[in-house]
């Protein structure tokens, strides 16, 4: 057996328990043990050396002294005893190396599977952690989701319950004796254009002087209002001039246009329902079909958009008309070639978009109408509450703002293509032209322009007003009217 050989664990269990249980180089009980046998004739030569030996030497007698005895072994024996107990020892020591070896290694082993196992379990604790933490973010991703969407719920319902505004019937309006008064009047119209669409209810204020008797008024004015306006943005003016000219020989007539106070939509809209030559006919047919007036002078005056469709009833009926009012107009169309622009846009009309047309048909708050009203107001101070009302309630009136976004949107006829520089020109009849300095929705710049092409007029430019001078300065705008007509009839 070589230094390098090891015993396998089968091996060691062969061994005897003497040898396994001993933890000496030199067994003493096997040395022993070989001796008795050698004394007893026992021993078997471990080799043929001490064979030949036992064979060659002469037997033994029967008789045995005290000295034979008690001699040592020979020297064979006694060679093979250190031999095999040096193979003894080197098998024991060889065995106690296996087993340190053995130990080592099983404690290398049991620490490499410490180890192992500790990282496994701190894998496993982290990948634990690591789960928890991607689970609470997700169940909280989804809780917080749940809450956002319960939140902008919460607000659309809030939002809703506080700026909803639904439409107010006309019966509703007509309670209010400010809207409708005892001069109001409601009448179904046939336009006879526009494929002779109905306009169910138009509503008029008829004041002052009574054409239907034999004799005729002296002065009949047709007061024409602007976009998201009404009649009762008249109610200065028909006071001051009805006091100041003669209730017995003037007649005040003023009307809400279709989509606007109470007169309401058409029953049928269609791209001409609100052009120029309907607007036009509708005024015409109410004066000489409907009230069949009389009168020594027409005149007509009209504020933004009405002083538009003023200017296109004079094109169209111009021996009808004596004078011509016009209150920050528009209608000022600049030549093809020029970068002018026609005019401002209001901040309502801005709402007026494809994608809020519709919501504006149910949510017009009316702090959207005090906003509008400081856009043409050059004094907020001059804003009463009930002037808020008046435009907050007509908007809600029923049907006006499910079509004031095509009342904003029309066709162009050509009453409202044609440059201004070949039209005005051919307005002969006088005309006054007011506007106020601070006009944010037509520039005042506008007024000279007008004056330039407008041949017999007057121009007063206000400088504390805005866009509505009829309602800013109701009394005082309305008694340069006066002069004005005191002047020219």
């Amino acid at each position: 057996m070589s230094e390098e050989q090891f015993l396998s664990p089968t091996e060691l269990d062969e061994l005897p328990t003497k040898v396994r249980k001993s933890g000496n180089l030199f067994i003493d009980t096997s040395v022993s043990s070989l001796r008795q046998q050698e004394e007893n004739n026992l021993i078997m030569p471990a080799n043929e050396a001490a064979t030949s030996d036992v064979l060659n030497s002469p037997p033994p007698s029967t008789t045995i002294d005290s000295q034979s005895a008690t001699a040592p072994p020979s020297q064979s024996v006694m060679k093979f005893i250190e031999s095999e107990t040096q193979g003894l020892a080197f098998t024991a020591g060889n065995i106690l190396k296996k087993k340190v070896l053995a130990n080592r290694f099983n404690q290398e082993d049991d620490n490499s599977d410490m180890e192992d196992n500790f990282l496994t379990l701190k894998q496993r604790k982290a990948k634990e952690r690591a789960v928890a933490w991607i689970t609470c973010l997700i169940v909280n991703g989804i809780i917080c989701l749940v809450l956002l969407l319960i939140a902008a719920l919460l607000v659309l319902v809030v939002f809703f319950a506080a700026f909803w505004t639904p439409d107010l019937s006309i019966e509703h309006l007509s309670q209010n004796s400010f809207y409708f008064d005892q001069y109001s009047r409601l009448v179904a119209m046939n336009v006879s254009v526009d494929r002779g669409r109905q306009l169910k209810t138009l509503h008029y204020r008829d004041e002052g002087c009574n054409s239907t008797t034999t004799t005729s008024c002296k002065n009949t004015f047709v007061l024409i209002h602007g976009t998201f306006g009404s009649l009762h943005g008249w109610n200065d003016w028909t006071t001051t001039l009805l006091n100041s000219l003669g209730r017995e020989t003037t007649r005040i007539i003023r009307l809400d246009l279709p989509s606007f106070g109470l007169t309401g939509p058409y029953e049928v809209n269609t791209p001409l329902s609100y052009s120029s030559n309907t607007t036009t006919t509708i005024i015409d047919d109410l004066l000489y079909k409907v009230l069949q007036i009389r009168t020594q002078n027409l005149i007509l005056a009209g504020n933004s958009l009405g002083g538009r469709i003023a200017l296109q009833y004079v094109q169209r009926f111009p021996n009808k008309t004596t004078h011509l009012v016009l209150v920050s107009p528009a209608g000022y169309i600049p030549d093809s070639t020029s970068n002018e622009t026609r005019g401002g846009v209001s901040f309502i009309q801005s709402l007026l978009t494809p994608s809020t047309a519709n919501l504006v048909k149910v949510i017009t708050p009316r702090f959207l109408f005090e906003i509008a009203l400081r856009q043409v107001y050059y004094d907020y101070n001059r804003i009463t509450s009930r002037t808020i009302d008046m435009y907050f309630h007509m908007m809600r009136r029923q049907g006006n703002r499910a079509f004031i976004y095509s009342s904003s949107n029309t066709q162009r006829d050509d009453l409202d293509v044609l440059p201004s520089s070949q039209v005005f020109p051919r307005i002969n009849m006088p005309v006054l032209i007011l506007w106020g300095q601070y006009d944010n929705w037509i520039s005042v710049s506008n007024a000279n322009k007008f004056s330039s092409l407008l041949p017999n007029n007057t121009l007063i430019i206000y400088p504390d007003a805005g866009h509505v001078a009829q309602e800013e300065i109701g009394v005082r705008s309305a008694n340069d009217v006066v002069d004005f007509v005191k002047r020219f009839t």
